[in-house]
């Protein structure tokens, strides 16, 4: 799973048994390009965030998903270990995350990918993966 972030160079959140971030610079000089740099940082802190939510309760989770045309796709989770995609229905009521992906920001009662009923906030974050937390009630 990866995602192409919304900065500068080609840089992409990735996952490979936690969060990866990959930069990819054209390295150029006045005759042009003249090699590529990759660098790689691995991010604990944000692997094991997801992780960390203990204070949400037992069926609470967090997550990080983007949307691709009709789909939400999901990195790993606390309750769903491996990545995973869920179609948007349009009649569907809205996930949290699909309203932080539209560019709403908020707090929702709703359903979740589950069917579990969840409270959870939404916050803008436009072209880029978007993060929420939600707590069954």
């Amino acid at each position: 799973m990866r995602f192409t972030l919304n900065m500068a160079n080609d840089t992409e959140l990735l996952w490979q048994d936690g969060f990866i971030l990959r930069m990819l610079v054209h390295l150029r000089d006045a005759s042009g390009e003249i090699g590529l740099a990759l660098s790689e940082q691995h991010l604990n802190v944000l692997t094991q965030a997801i992780d960390d939510v203990a204070a949400l309760g037992q069926s609470g989770d967090a997550g990080i998903c983007g949307r691709r045309d009709q789909t939400m796709l999901c990195f790993p989770q606390r309750l769903r270990r491996e990545a995973f995609i869920v179609p948007i229905a349009e009649t569907a009521k809205p996930l949290p995350i699909w309203l932080a992906l539209a560019g709403e920001s908020g707090v929702v009662r709703t359903v979740d990918y589950r069917g579990k009923n969840v409270i959870g906030p939404t916050a803008d974050r436009q072209d880029r993966p978007g993060a929420c937390r939600s707590r069954s009630t």
